[in-house]
Order: C-alpha cells, then sequence, then structure tokens
C-alpha cells in the first residue's frame, strides 16, 4: 500500500465506497424482491376467498367480497409503493455514482495539480543551483518521496 501513489489511494478508497454502496442497494432491492414475492402470496390468497363466498348467505358473500377486494386494493397500492421506490434506488444509485466520480476527479484534481506545481518549482530551481545547493534540493526531494 505504501507505494501507491497519492492518485491511486483516493481511486482506490472511492472503489471501496462504491462497492459499500452498491452492495447496500444490492440488499435493498432484494428486499424489494421479496416483498413483491409476499404480496404475491397474499393476492393468490385472495382468489379462493371470492370463489368460497359464492357458498355464503349473501350478506356474508357481500362483506367477503368486500373484504377481497380490498385486500386486491391494497396489494395493487403496495406494489405500486414498490416499484416506486426501486426507481427511486436505481436513480439515487446512478446519482452517486455519478457524484462520486466528479468528487474523486476534483479532489485528485486539486490534490494533484499544486504537487506538480511544487515539482516544477523544484526542477527550475534546480537548474539554476550550484552544486552543494543541488545536493541539499536532492536531500529535500528525497525526504518528500519517502513520505508516499
Amino acid at each position: 500500500m505504501s507505494k501507491l501513489n497519492i492518485r491511486s489511494r483516493l481511486l482506490l478508497g472511492f472503489g471501496l465506497i462504491l462497492l459499500i454502496f452498491v452492495s447496500s442497494v444490492m440488499l435493498t432491492f432484494e428486499y424489494v424482491q421479496e416483498s413483491r414475492r409476499l404480496l404475491s402470496e397474499v393476492a393468490q390468497v385472495v382468489q379462493p376467498l371470492e370463489l368460497s363466498a359464492a357458498s355464503l348467505d349473501a350478506e356474508n358473500s357481500v362483506a367477503v367480497l368486500n373484504l377481497a377486494d380490498r385486500l386486491k386494493e391494497v396489494i395493487d397500492k403496495n406494489l405500486e409503493n414498490l416499484n416506486r421506490a426501486a426507481a427511486v434506488m436505481a436513480l439515487s444509485a446512478l446519482m452517486a455514482i455519478n457524484l462520486g466520480l466528479l468528487l474523486s476527479f476534483v479532489i485528485t484534481r486539486s490534490i494533484m495539480r499544486p504537487l506538480s506545481s511544487i515539482v516544477e518549482i523544484a526542477r527550475r530551481a534546480g537548474e539554476g543551483l550550484t552544486e552543494d545547493d543541488k545536493n541539499e534540493l536532492e536531500k529535500a526531494v528525497s525526504a518528500l518521496s519517502s513520505t508516499r
């Protein structure tokens, strides 16, 4: 790890954050799929309930049919909400990935530009120095290089 430059470390850190984020989104999608499956099972129970209503007297038959209709409404509403939630999660994931890429680029650039300027200034300064000055500069550059 100590041989990685600053840009590589930033990108590696961003990659790890992105991996954690994508894992959490995938887990959330699994929960949405499980909720859909459970709602489907409830919907399958409603159909026999409607069929059994025919064998009841008129008052109970109407009550059972009303209950079945209400269950269908609740199931449909929950499926709509799950679909919206999945769409929002997907859009949020794409936005977060794009924002993360942009931020990693900006942060890396903001760090690398000043460092590149310092290296360029040191290179130019080194061209006009005496031999003793060059030795001092080499020591300073060596010390800076060891902090990587």
